[in-house]
């Protein structure tokens, strides 16, 4: 698992590196418009990206059978085609998701939407067949493709000015194009053979139910609470504030998502594969993670406090010294997050997408009321963020003890 792990963990960081030593670059080219529109289309394609897919991705590890794996693949491509179908059906309307954030665009812009959407649900459905087939280093070859597509076109399509955000969009369209060819054309050349069945996709849907049904909202509150946050922000507390927090948990952020996504795509092909027969291999491998992942993070998260205001501002600029303040708001949610991201898809694995589902809106409902009366009684912008960090923290440690009682049943129905 080690070596799975570092695979998977070089392939992102070399990713991210890639998109960081290009970023100097195109902020000189692009303008701050272009970089706004360009926000806008990550935050609806994050949004649609959410449950487009139908959430079946997550039944392929489950699957052994390669044709029932066929089918599920073509199932959630369908229906993400649909989605987008729909999408750009919307973009000639009053109705076009951009306006949602009165955002002035072409149509060309919402094309580039629906294509773009086509490209990352594929790939995240071949992203769960390359871990079910263990196939780490192809998928670590594809986040840092996918990162290359994306800085190369950008920077190469920077001359053409059709409209605002387009040189960014496109690349990154171009970019999530290449990462869906690369992961998923040795598949379909493998599986041409296996025929599309209409009716085992029907047997697949009932059989699976239970992720279109729950899954696919679970993910989306979880996808909204993400992002309705900034929103919310903004709108009670003003811009320029909300632009130090959302530097706080961009900065912050990144390390977690690197190192708990590498872990959790482990954690989950082999959970998937282990869970039926092996429970008790699962929870062993459950709270092993969790602890470990504890204690780092709560050594390295609450040293940093020490001198966060110092680093912000040193790799920053002055001006951001409060960023690094902000921070100390949020070292709660920053510790169980640590712990508990590489294994929150647990539910997932165990059937249990209900519990999943109840979690992700308990805590979507939690933080849009508690936001709303912390500042009809004047809270400050950092009382807030601390109830913010305790909700979502608190959200992850249910989730943490819900799997643990999940895989504790599950071992005890082995053992009687």
């Amino acid at each position: 698992m080690k070596k799975s792990f570092l695979v998977l963990l070089t392939g992102n960081t070399l990713g991210q590196l890639v998109t960081l030593a290009i970023s100097p670059i195109l902020t000189r080219i692009y303008t701050p418009d272009d970089f706004g529109l360009f926000s806008v289309y990550t935050s609806l394609l994050v949004m649609l990206l959410s449950f487009s897919t139908l959430c079946l991705e997550k039944a392929v590890p489950l699957e052994n059978v390669l044709a029932n794996v066929k089918q599920l693949i073509i199932m959630s491509g369908l229906s993400v085609i649909v989605v987008a179908l729909i999408v750009a059906i919307l973009g000639l309307t009053p109705w076009s998701l951009y306006n949602i954030y009165e955002v002035d665009t072409t149509y060309l812009n919402t094309l580039l939407l629906s294509l773009g959407l086509v490209f990352a649900g594929v790939y995240q459905v071949m992203s769960y067949h390359l871990l079910a087939e263990q196939q780490y280093k192809k998928l670590s070859n594809s986040k840092l493709t996918q990162a290359i597509g994306n800085g190369m076109s950008q920077f190469l399509i920077s001359p053409v000015k059709v409209a605002n955000g387009f040189g960014l969009i496109i690349g990154d369209v171009i970019g999530r194009g290449l990462t869906t060819i690369y992961a998923s054309w040795f598949f379909f050349k493998n599986t041409r053979c296996i025929p599309i069945q209409p009716s085992q996709m029907m047997k697949l849907l009932k059989k699976h139910k239970n992720f279109p049904l729950f899954s696919t909202w679970s993910t989306f509150l979880n996808v909204l609470s993400t992002q309705l946050i900034f929103l919310m922000l903004i709108r009670l507390y003003g811009v320029e504030i909300t632009g130090y927090f959302s530097l706080t948990q961009k900065s912050i952020g990144m390390p977690i998502t690197l190192i708990g996504g590498a872990i959790s795509q482990i954690f989950y092909s082999e959970s998937s594969r282990l869970y039926g027969n092996n429970a008790n291999k699962v929870l062993y491998l459950y709270l092993k993670i969790i602890k470990w992942s504890f204690i780092t993070g709560f050594i390295i998260f609450t040293s940093f406090a020490f001198i966060s205001p110092f680093i912000f501002s040193l790799a920053f600029g002055n001006q951001w010294e409060f960023s690094g303040e902000l921070y100390r708001s949020l070292i709660f949610l920053y510790i169980i997050q640590f712990a508990i991201l590489p294994v929150s898809q647990i539910l997932y694995i165990t059937g249990h997408q209900k519990g999943q589902l109840f979690i992700d809106g308990l805590r979507l409902v939690g933080i849009i009321c508690g936001i709303f009366f912390l500042k009809m009684l004047n809270v400050s912008f950092e009382g807030s963020l601390y109830f913010y960090s305790a909700i979502c923290g608190l959200s992850y440690i249910i989730l943490g003890i819900s799997g643990y009682i999940v895989l504790k049943k599950k071992d005890s129905e082995r053992i009687n």
